[in-house]
C-alpha cells in the first residue's frame, strides 16, 4: 500500500488515485498521469531544441501534429473495430457503439482545420500566424494521412499482442 506521505509526493508530480473501487486494494492504485510516451516526446523535443536549435514552438507544432494524427487513427482503427466486432460487444460496454459518430464528427471537424490552415479565404487570419500551427499549416493531407499509417502497424501489433495475453491469462 502507498502511505499518505507517499501518495503527496505522486501528486506533485502528476500521479493519481484512480479511486475505481469495488477492489480490495484498487482505490490505491497509482496511475501515471503524463505517461512515459507524453514525457518521451517531451524529451526529443529538448533535444531537437538544443542540439539542432529548432525553435520550440516549431517543435511543439510539429508534436501537436502527430498528437492530432494519433487521436484520429485511434478513432479511425476503434471505428473499424465496432464496424466489424461492434455485435461481440457486451451490453455494459454500449456507450462505445457511439465512436463512429463521433469518429464521423471529429473527421469533418478536422477536414475543416486543414481546409481552415491551408485556404486562401483566411490566409490573414490572426490565428493561422501563430508559431504552434505551423506544421498544420505547411502539411498537406498526405502527411496526414502518412503519419497515420506510419503509426498504425505498432497499434495493430499492440492488439494482437494484448488479444493473445488476454487469452494466455484470462
Amino acid at each position: 500500500r502507498v502511505g499518505r506521505q507517499d501518495s503527496d509526493v505522486f501528486q506533485r508530480i502528476g500521479v493519481r488515485r484512480l479511486g475505481l473501487g469495488g477492489e480490495p486494494g484498487v482505490d490505491d492504485q497509482m496511475v501515471a498521469v503524463p505517461t512515459i510516451v507524453e514525457a518521451g516526446k517531451g524529451a526529443i523535443a529538448l533535444y531537437l531544441n538544443r542540439k539542432s536549435g529548432v525553435p520550440a514552438w516549431e517543435i511543439g507544432s510539429s508534436m501537436l501534429f502527430i498528437m492530432v494524427c494519433e487521436l484520429f487513427y485511434l478513432m479511425f482503427w476503434a471505428t473499424v473495430g465496432l464496424l466489424l466486432f461492434g455485435s461481440k460487444l457486451p451490453p455494459e460496454l454500449s456507450v462505445f457503439r457511439a465512436v463512429p459518430f463521433v469518429a464521423a464528427a471529429a473527421f469533418v471537424v478536422g477536414g475543416a482545420g486543414i481546409w481552415a490552415l491551408r485556404s486562401p479565404h483566411f490566409a490573414e487570419a490572426p490565428w493561422r500566424s501563430r508559431p504552434v500551427l505551423r506544421a498544420f499549416r505547411e502539411a498537406r493531407p498526405w502527411h496526414y494521412a502518412a503519419v497515420m499509417a506510419l503509426r498504425s502497424p505498432s497499434l495493430l501489433a499492440a492488439v494482437a499482442v494484448y488479444a493473445a495475453a488476454a487469452n494466455l491469462f484470462g
